[in-house]
């Protein structure tokens, strides 16, 4: 996987995509790397649906020789060429050309099923590198590196240590000193993936639909199936009856344009989950000395504009680069933490402003949420702002 490493020793705290992906480049560049995860098997870690890795993120994976494994696990029938905003009565708002966008940035744009990406990244690592029922309770520091401290009271020992723990992260709580729940967003989403053929959802096409206070769309995830989801205002803590998701759904999202109905029938019950969605706000301080964080450790935000796991990725290629080229260690991870707060402040904020947008449900605020999606997307003026995001030079 990497060259010989040259006795740098990075202790990386979580196996999530971020983590991983930061392993991975680290141990590319030279380092020795050594991933703590909490759970007693990293196979539990491997659920979820799909994810949308936009063309910034498959450049990112490019760039660390890891697009190749992306699309082993989708394949071709998973690239998506254009993205539809519609509304429930079928009326297109804007149409962005997604695959026009990544012959001129570089990268594809990709669905792909997490709960497959994620071993697929994890098998790039050496073996040993990650280590199960590894949980880091806390760290010290002092001028030759940073020991963690695990909650059986081993320790492991590294020249610098990098929280990549989730939205919940213990590594940035410990940093910040702030421990407060992260914020809930007002909305719920169901999730589901389905074997669905082209006649019933093209290739390459991924639609969204926006109503009042609530959102479909699907893109694939392999030639043959379509991951989709809904979204919907609820209460935090919310549940469905039991064996009556899909009926709740089809009530939810019926008279939508086609095929979303057909969509939700074609997928089993039993595939469909549920969760409630959360964030924080942007932070300025990333780290202190030798710690830093990466993903949703520094930077959590919703879904709303597929852009999470890609930031997280983002910030792999940029500390590996970062810890290459500066070896004074401190110095590398404040370089890395300046060139990244901006740009990841602003998807969080961005994730945000459309998820705040999304849950609208007056019919005035509708229409001015229509009209502001043509305006910014469905002129060049505004793709060309979309696609800046997208070619951005991290």
């Amino acid at each position: 996987m990497a060259d010989q490493a040259d006795g740098r020793r990075a202790l990386i705290v979580g196996s999530g995509i971020a983590g991983v992906t930061a392993a991975f480049a680290l141990g590319k560049a030279g380092w020795n790397t050594i991933v703590l995860e909490k759970a007693p098997d990293v196979r539990n870690l491997y659920v979820g649906s799909g994810i949308h890795l936009w063309n910034n993120t498959m450049r990112a994976l490019k760039m660390l020789g890891l697009d190749d494994r992306v699309m082993a696990v989708s394949g071709p029938g998973a690239v998506v060429e254009q993205m539809k905003f519609i509304t429930p009565k079928g009326r297109v708002l804007a149409t962005v050309k997604c695959g026009e966008v990544g012959r001129r940035v570089g990268g594809d744009c990709v669905g792909i099923n997490r709960a497959e990406l994620l071993p697929s990244l994890a098998a790039a690592l050496d073996d040993g590198v990650i280590q199960t029922s590894k949980e880091v309770v806390g760290f010290d520091q002092d001028d030759a590196g940073v020991t963690a401290k695990l909650a059986d009271g081993a320790e492991e020992r590294g020249d610098v240590l990098i929280g990549a723990d989730g939205i919940r992260s213990t590594i940035r709580k410990l940093v910040t000193g702030i421990d407060e729940p992260p914020r809930y967003a007002g909305y719920t989403i169901w999730q589901g993936i389905a074997k669905v053929t082209p006649d019933v959802a093209p290739l390459g096409l991924f639609p969204l639909v926006y109503g009042p206070g609530l959102r479909f769309a699907y893109y694939r995830v392999d030639d043959e199936r379509l991951y989709w989801f809904g979204v919907a205002n609820a209460p935090e803590g919310g549940t469905d009856p039991e064996g009556m998701i899909k009926e709740s759904l089809l009530e939810r999202f019926k008279g939508w344009p086609y095929p979303t109905e057909d969509v939700i029938r074609m997928t089993d019950e039993g595939v469909i989950h549920r969760r409630d969605l959360y964030d924080r706000d942007p932070i300025q301080n990333w780290g202190q000395r030798r710690v830093t964080l990466v993903g949703d450790a520094a930077h959590p935000m919703t879904f709303d504009i597929g852009q999470g796991a890609g930031q997280g990725i983002e910030d792999a290629v940029v500390l590996s680069r970062c810890l290459s080229e500066n070896s004074e260690r401190e110095a590398a991870l404040r370089s890395y933490e300046d060139q990244r707060r901006k740009r990841t402040a602003h998807m969080q904020q961005l994730s945000r402003s459309v998820g705040a947008a999304g849950r609208w449900k007056n019919p005035v605020a509708v229409q001015v949420r229509n009209l502001i999606t043509t305006v910014t997307l469905g002129n060049p003026i505004g793709v060309k702002q979309f696609e800046k995001d997208l070619a951005y030079d991290f």
